[in-house]
């Protein structure tokens, strides 16, 4: 199926949405092996999705245990759900894919707050705190476009579609509150939601895109597009952005991905200036966040649960600002370029903020083993310097959980060091490890009062 250029494909649109109680369902042919068909928007065409109105996702307000069939959740945070649709469930426990459950609705009683009432037991407990929220997310919607066939492999079994946007007008690519199931194989163009050409142009929100071998994935200059409020689920990739620069990827759900839920791809001058804001991503085979190019603005987030890092970033000029990274089997923070952090918590994963190849990185206010102010230990190590290069730190005002600290072994070399400014509330002090050089200033300590054992 093609739109071409001055026509339009309608299954809503913001002045008139499918209405509650209305489906509108697109179902794209069946592929065979190397064969396979999708819906191409060209440019100068449009596309418009605009399903009923319905919050994508709220916390549930209390425990869940083990072998409860029910949980509780602000009305305002359930508008236009109902039976029959299905939720998942995010974990407070546990890294990796299976963390996170999946439920059909039966029933929903109460008046606020709601109670969602499901058949089989949860069979793992959800523990609720101000550090490990629990997740619900809703996937079903009212407007569905989807492939016939549901095999993402590129040839042989494989059997489904895609959909191509190629429209440089503004509001011709317009998706919002829609659910976009089985899309995509590991071919150029067919990938899934796929943004494929220069100045390509799109907004998508509110929306579930489950099941596809990529969720969404911009390629080749696709700037300046907002991917805001959606449900990704169950893909190859989650969320997955090209030599593409100044986007918006805020308040979306990104999990159970076989691969990171959000990546940034491309060299610096390429993949610049995106906005990675408010984002919960979890329970993903990979990365939760995996960032190349530069400059990019990462804030609010909160990455938990993922089989890697919370975050590796590879981009050197961002700012990491106000992120929770926890329970992440690797690290909460990887980092591999040069980059400034502002009041993020790492808690609970293996490492919690480990370094590579950045020769000069700055920390202000971060917790390293700590959540909301309360110590979470990280297993093996709140600091990991590693062996290659000069990997340098600076850090002012940080506080790092003392069991088990940080290992100094690979600053026993010419040119790394990490300097520390007032750290863990000792106001007035500096801590060195390694090899610091003082250029171009004085630095002047009280060295007759010594308040730390020399190591």
């Amino acid at each position: 199926m093609t739109v071409a250029s001055g026509g339009t494909l309608d299954m809503g649109t913001e002045a008139s949405p499918i209405p509650t109680g209305t489906t509108a369902h697109l179902v794209l042919a069946y592929g065979s092996g190397a064969s396979r068909y999708g819906l191409t928007v060209n440019n100068g065409g449009n596309f418009t999705v605009r399903g009923a109105t319905k919050t994508p996702y709220g916390f549930a307000l209390a425990n869940i245990l083990a072998a409860d069939t029910s949980l509780t959740i602000a009305a305002s945070s359930a508008t236009g759900w109902q039976a029959g649709d299905v939720i998942t469930i995010g974990p407070t426990t546990g890294n990796g894919v299976a963390t996170t459950s999946t439920r059909t609705i039966t029933s929903i009683t109460g008046t606020d707050p709601l109670t969602i009432n499901w058949a089989d037991i949860l069979g793992t407990a959800r523990t609720i705190s101000s550090t490990s929220p629990i997740v619900v997310a809703n996937l079903t919607r009212n407007v569905l476009v989807r492939s016939s066939g549901t095999d993402t492999a590129t040839a042989g079994t494989g059997s489904t579609a895609y959909i191509r946007n190629l429209a440089q007008n503004a509001n011709g690519f317009i998706l919002a509150y829609g659910e976009f199931a089985y899309l995509g194989r590991n071919t150029a163009s067919q990938y899934g939601i796929t943004l494929d050409n220069a100045n390509t142009l799109a907004a998508i929100s509110n929306s579930t895109i489950r099941h596809g071998y990529r969720g969404i994935s911009a390629v080749l200059n696709a700037d300046g597009n907002s991917y805001i409020g959606n449900i990704i689920f169950e893909n190859g990739l989650g969320l997955y952005l090209e030599a593409s620069a100044n986007n918006l990827i805020k308040s979306n759900i990104v999990h159970a991905n076989s691969g990171s839920g959000i990546s940034l791809q491309g060299s610096p001058g390429w993949n610049d200036n995106n906005t990675i804001a408010a984002n919960y991503v979890y329970s993903n085979a990979s990365y939760g966040i995996n960032t190349l190019g530069s400059n990019h603005s990462i804030y609010l987030n909160w990455s938990y649960s993922n089989s890697a890092d919370g975050i590796l970033l590879s981009a050197p000029g961002s700012i990491l600002a106000h992120n929770k990274f926890y329970r992440n089997a690797n690290s909460g923070v990887q980092l591999n370029s040069v980059g400034t952090l502002i009041g993020n918590e790492t808690y609970a994963n293996a490492y919690g903020l480990a370094t590579y190849n950045e020769p000069a990185s700055r920390l202000f206010a971060d917790s390293l083993g700590y959540g909301n102010g309360k110590a979470q230990a990280d297993a093996v190590s709140e600091l990991f310097i590693g062996t290659n290069g000069n990997e340098n730190l600076t850090m002012k005002g940080v506080r790092i959980n003392p069991s088990p600290g940080f290992s100094t072994t690979n600053l026993n070399a010419a040119g790394k060091y990490v300097v520390s400014y007032n750290q863990d509330y000792a106001t007035g002090t500096v801590r060195l490890w390694g090899d610091y050089t003082v250029s171009g200033s004085t630095l002047t300590l009280d060295y007759a009062s010594q308040l730390y054992t020399s190591t």
